[in-house]
């Protein structure tokens, strides 16, 4: 969130709580779907859940950036769909930048997964056996608005 004013820190922080709000007062309605519930919650831009026409306002709040997403999903859709082998997540880690970007990494590819992006066999062979941190483990795990904490 560097080069934000503090008014549009504030504005985000503000509509992220509203809508974490609905959905834990209302975790039944289906208002939200899933993966942009993990998204909001996790400061990920919402990648599946907003036009490339949009304009943004909270463009540079999120944790993991529109950018960062597109870099990721776009090559992975890419391998994916001419059937070529999908990358380990340590590979994968290596191509976007070391260990400084696994955060940001999890954090998409649970979001894809979430949105029902790619299949089980594409997340097995990113989660090979040996080949990811124990954290990434939680790129396949179900999203509960139970796991939701307000801070």
């Amino acid at each position: 969130m560097q080069g934000m004013s503090l008014e549009t820190k504030a504005l985000y922080e503000i509509y992220r709580n509203q809508i974490l709000l609905n959905v834990l007062a209302n975790p039944d309605s289906g208002t939200f779907p899933t993966a942009f519930v993990y998204a909001v919650y996790k400061r990920t831009f919402p990648y599946f859940h907003h036009s490339d026409d949009d304009v943004d306002p909270f463009e540079g709040c999120y944790k993991v950036e529109r950018e960062f997403m597109s870099e990721v999903i776009g090559a992975l859709d890419a391998l994916w769909l001419k059937g070529e082998p999908i990358p380990t997540f340590y590979k994968l880690e290596e191509e976007f930048g070391g260990k400084e970007v696994r955060g940001s990494l999890i954090r998409t590819l649970r979001y894809s997964r979430l949105n029902d992006g790619f299949d089980d066999a594409f997340y097995g062979a990113i989660l090979a056996p040996m080949h990811h941190p124990i954290e990434a483990s939680s790129i396949i795990e179900p999203f509960r608005v139970s796991d939701l904490l307000l801070f």
